[in-house]
């Protein structure tokens, strides 16, 4: 990952060979082994069978596709049913 840090064409370069750089050059070992997530998580949905994807948008495309998810059988109620705060 070192190596690779530097062949990347940083603007501004401070940000490969600055904090992010240094992070990668103190790295251990140990701190790949934790089970901890890195990133927020993408909100897509995927069908069982692996043909179609879809990133949620927003509250309201995340609750109707709950909607179908419970009229096709796969849940069995809308946990965001009544839900009516837009984040």
């Amino acid at each position: 990952m070192i190596s690779l840090n530097r062949t990347i064409n940083w603007k501004p370069e401070s940000t490969g060979s600055g904090r992010f750089g240094n992070w990668l050059e103190n790295l251990v070992d140990w701190n790949l082994s934790r089970s901890r997530f890195w990133e927020p998580p993408l909100p897509i949905w995927r069908t069982e069978d692996g043909r179609k994807e879809i990133c949620i948008g927003s509250v309201s495309q995340l609750k109707k596709e709950i909607e179908k998810a419970v009229n096709a059988g796969i849940m069995k109620s809308n946990p965001l049913k009544d839900y009516s705060k837009m984040i």
